[in-house]
């Protein structure tokens, strides 16, 4: 009984960690009532950081998250300079004195998001959810970040109008991931009740 129960802790383990449940590396995590896989943590060094962020880069072939922990007071360009100086994500930029930061290019993983804002450009996205997107009204620099936000950028080709049109994709877990979690998580409250009585 007791090296069952072990088996299980280790298989919930490795679900929790991604092992096997989809991008190598990624880490599933329940944001909000979303799950999503994450690349990597960024914060902002901060001994106890009670806020956290989700950051989706969609890069059109493939989609990827990282998340972000702070303290008290970070704005969206926070967490993209933590993100490029703590995770594998490359952020390259401009910095313009009177607007900001101007994201001009991100990588990870051999994928390539580039503004040159005659081609493309990256669109910068807000939801509430991790699944339903809408355009930010401000840049990364403008706009402060709340505890279980979650910001995205997309490759974007409309340079007529620069109206956003590619919302991004969150990378999520494998269905059966996480219902092999839930349902371990049963077996397991079950077996203790009937243990208990």
């Amino acid at each position: 009984m007791l090296k069952t129960q072990c088996s299980f802790v280790m298989l919930v383990a490795l679900i929790l960690t991604g092992q096997g449940a989809g991008v190598a590396g990624a880490t599933n995590y329940l944001h909000g009532d979303t799950w999503v896989q994450l690349q990597g943590w960024a914060d902002d060094g901060s001994v106890d950081p009670g806020n956290a962020a989700v950051t989706v880069i969609d890069f059109g072939d493939a989609s990827y998250a990282f998340g972000y922990k702070w303290s008290d007071g970070a704005m969206g360009s926070d967490m993209i300079l933590a993100l490029n100086s703590q995770t594998g994500l490359v952020v390259d930029y401009t910095h313009w004195d009177a607007f900001g930061l101007a994201i001009d290019q991100l990588s990870y993983d051999g994928y390539v998001a580039t503004s040159d804002w005659i081609n493309s450009y990256l669109g910068y996205w807000g939801s509430d959810d991790g699944v339903v997107w809408t355009p930010h009204s401000t840049g990364v620099s403008g706009r402060a970040l709340v505890d279980g936000n979650w910001d995205g950028w997309s490759l974007e080709t409309d340079t007529v109008n620069y109206i956003l049109q590619n919302p991004p994709d969150t990378p999520v877990p494998e269905p059966g991931a996480v219902a092999l979690l839930a349902t371990g998580a049963v077996a397991l409250l079950r077996r203790g009740r009937l243990r208990a009585q």
